[in-house]
């Protein structure tokens, strides 16, 4: 069984990889993404056509994770290099899973930018 920090992190792995089926599957079948998105395959070619060149995820640092029954919390930062002249972003994000299927999913995403340098 994974932990709420492992979805959130599996997912940044499968987005760095290109993996957006893999991205699809960590989010909440009642999440707003999913919404927008019916079909895995649907999202993986948004992604690939709407993806841009000029950003590079840099990775994720885990910040909090808060458990009660079976909804979670995670707080965590990204990372990005974006640009023609790679200026480092970093988002503060905060993740609301809920456990479904024997595992934890992404169910809503709050993002803010806190640096940009």
């Amino acid at each position: 069984m994974n932990s709420p920090s492992d979805a959130v992190k599996r997912r940044g792995d499968c987005y760095k990889e290109g993996d957006y089926h893999g991205v699809y599957e960590q989010y909440s079948r009642r999440s707003e993404f999913r919404l927008f998105f019916p079909e895995a395959a649907q999202y993986a070619e948004h992604a690939k056509h709407s993806q841009s060149k000029d950003a590079l995820f840099a990775g994720l640092e885990i910040i909090q994770e808060k458990i009660q029954g079976n909804l979670a919390e995670v707080r965590f930062t990204e990372h990005f290099m974006e640009g023609e002249n790679a200026e480092y972003v970093r988002y503060f994000t905060r993740a609301m899973l809920t456990f479904e299927d024997g595992g934890w999913r992404i169910l809503k995403e709050d993002r803010e930018i806190t640096a940009k340098e």
